[in-house]
């Protein structure tokens, strides 16, 4: 299998140095004899180009100032928090891997989809820094979110460090493929981009569950999670090699609906913490639509707590009191001068002002082992393997549908998208 030798032109200083040149030790074949070379060769390559092109777009942007006043210093600080997530070397790159996988299924060079992974990845990372602030989490790949490990506004300032570097990417790649490609990459990533933040939006307003039904369940699906993470990254592939839309349309369908079945699988995997967190699943509505009229008033008493709850906190969280500003400041110049160690009165009160701005907006242990009993009792994780396969078998329709016609080819590139989709909805 080949590896990747080097990496060059990934500087950000011109149209021609951003263009990724892969040289490797053997043909380049090689990689897609199986999807463990693929899946090797990936995930070496292309976290190491991101790297490359997060350092170089640093230190090149402020080469003129990195001497003065604290900026050198600065902008090492923030080449960590923005590359803390791609370093933890958990990410399985499914996005990029789908989008690579599909350009060169219709004749794409590698050097034209480079760029493209990189900002998939890029994009992928500042929204799942968001969504780890807006979703009170606690754990990233093994280790402490963005927000947890550096705090808030760091984590948003790096979040908007990789949003920013999402654009600047693709109009680099616009210098070596052309406005026209460069465009329609702009268009997917943009459009995609609104369906996330609006499906983000209706899990944070979602609190009522007479409202929860199956087509909302979906819409939260598809708008928050299937199209960015399988749709787009299949239509960006089709735009690279520049398939017509007919085509492209074909495949963003067989993409949304394995999107959809992924989410399913990751909420049934996650039910406990969906529960704590009184999220919008299939579970949930298959539990509520199930439950007795008594059910059903206690259901919609916790979930309408823990969304109140959750605006409350983060209401607190934004807002301390004059009082607790005050304190925290008359500890700072204590802390500055003559008390390095605070008396016992002053960790009581620094505990407390900790617990009011790490609290989590979740139900009690009772309230949840109330919810999962009746999810147990109205049998809703089999319901939800029930509908992922249901997502599954309309994917593989499609995708058949696309085989017999000619629309996808019969080749080494197919079969591997086929068990890269797998990996997606049954894991390993």
């Amino acid at each position: 299998m080949p590896v990747v030798k080097e990496l060059e032109g990934l500087n950000g200083s011109g149209a021609e140095d951003n263009t990724a040149k892969l040289r490797t030790e053997s043909a380049t074949d090689g990689i897609y004899s199986s999807v463990d070379a693929f899946n090797s060769y990936i995930e070496a390559m292309l976290p190491q180009a991101i790297e490359n092109r997060i350092h170089s777009r640093l230190i090149n942007s402020t080469k003129l100032y990195s001497d003065r006043g604290g900026v050198k210093e600065a902008v090492e600080k923030i080449e960590n928090e923005v590359l803390d997530y791609p370093r933890r070397g958990k990410a399985k790159l499914l996005r990029s891997k789908i989008m690579w996988l599909v350009g060169k299924m219709y004749g794409a060079k590698e050097e034209d989809l480079l760029l493209p992974a990189i900002a998939i990845e890029l994009s992928q990372n500042s929204i799942l820094i968001m969504d780890d602030i807006e979703d009170d989490e606690s754990v990233r790949r093994g280790d402490a979110p963005l927000h947890v490990k550096y705090g808030l506004g760091h984590a948003i300032n790096a979040s908007n460090y990789l949003n920013k570097e999402v654009w600047a990417t693709i109009n680099d790649y616009a210098g070596t493929a052309g406005n026209k490609v460069a465009n329609r990459l702009y268009d997917i990533l943009q459009n995609y981009a609104d369906s996330t933040y609006v499906g983000q939006k209706m899990e944070l307003e979602f609190w009522d569950l007479n409202k929860l039904d199956e087509d909302m369940c979906e819409m939260i699906i598809r708008n928050k999670t299937a199209g960015y993470s399988a749709a787009a990254p299949v239509e960006i592939g089709a735009a690279i090699a520049k398939v017509n839309d007919k085509v492209a349309g074909k495949l963003s369908r067989i993409g949304m609906a394995i999107g959809t079945a992924f989410q399913i699988r990751d909420d049934i995997a996650d039910i406990e913490e969906d529960v704590s967190r009184g999220t919008p699943t299939f579970l949930i509505y298959h539990t509520y639509s199930k439950a007795s009229a008594e059910e059903k008033m206690r259901l919609r008493k916790i979930y309408a707590e823990v969304n109140k709850s959750r605006i409350d906190m983060d209401k607190e969280r934004m807002h301390l009191s004059d009082h607790e500003k005050e304190y925290i400041a008359d500890m700072l110049r204590r802390h500055n001068s003559m008390a390095p160690h605070p008396k016992n009165s002053d960790k009581n009160y620094i505990e407390n002002l900790t617990d009011k701005l790490a609290a989590k907006a979740h139900i009690s242990e009772d309230d949840k082992k109330y919810v999962m009993g009746l999810m147990k009792k109205y049998k809703s994780e089999e319901y939800a393997v029930k509908k992922k396969g249901e997502y599954m078998q309309e994917a593989v329709d499609l995708y058949m549908e696309c085989m017999s016609d000619g629309t996808i080819p019969d080749d080494n590139y197919s079969s591997l998208i086929i068990e890269i989709f797998g990996s997606y909805v049954y894991g390993g």
